[in-house]
């Protein structure tokens, strides 16, 4: 019997992010949790830090699914979606998204091919 194919949990895509960001120099700071906290709602999974240009962004992690894992599962709660509202509002950077996600933004600052 072939088993079937399952898309890598959240949590295997968050671990990606934070090894990607972190060899490319940036410290992170993950609030993931994986049971209930008293932290406050929305808070995305990853806040990155980049000493070499001195910024620093969100990234709430998704994972990919649906046939050949080509859809990004971009669901966010009440909660996300008006934390990601305070960020913008504020000028900060806010990423949603699966490993992609991460590349784009250290492409973006010249730290990836």
């Amino acid at each position: 019997m072939r088993r079937k194919l399952e898309p890598p949990l959240e949590k295997h895509e968050e671990a990606l992010c934070i090894e990607a960001y972190q060899l490319a120099g940036c410290i992170v700071v993950s609030f993931a949790q994986p049971r209930a906290t008293m932290q406050s709602a929305g808070i995305p999974d990853l806040l990155i830090f980049d000493p070499r240009t001195q910024t620093s962004w969100w990234h709430e992690v998704k994972r990919k699914q649906g046939p050949g894992w080509k859809r990004v599962n971009s669901k966010q709660s009440e909660g996300q979606k008006e934390f990601q509202r305070y960020v913008e509002e504020c000028r900060g950077e806010y990423i949603l998204g699966p490993l992609d996600a991460a590349l784009a933004k250290l492409r973006a600052l010249g730290r990836v091919a």
